[in-house]
């Protein structure tokens, strides 16, 4: 009985190996695509908290207000935030 389950334990092993091969060897730790890498231009004047007539330097003080408070450096920081927050200020700026 347990040269059985090793042997079915191979087979399946070895078949496992052929189809991950097949289709293209493992992704182990291979990068993700973000799901949606550009943000809308209504979604960044509403992370930097401004209305759609928002001046250049608007644009800029809203964005230098808010990266100071979630610099990723500042205790409590976030890379997430600052991140989305210099993206709404790229996408508003071009």
């Amino acid at each position: 009985m347990a040269r059985l389950v090793l042997v079915l334990s191979l087979v399946l092993a070895v078949l496992y190996l052929l189809i991950t091969l097949r289709r293209g060897g493992p992704q182990v730790g291979a990068p993700r695509a973000p799901a949606r890498s550009v943000m809308t231009r209504a979604e960044a004047l509403q992370v930097l908290g401004l209305g759609e007539s928002a001046t250049e330097r608007e644009i800029v003080r809203a964005h230098r207000d808010l990266i100071r408070k979630v610099h990723p450096d500042t205790p409590g920081g976030s890379t997430y935030l600052a991140s989305q927050i210099n993206q709404a200020r790229d996408v508003l700026l071009g």
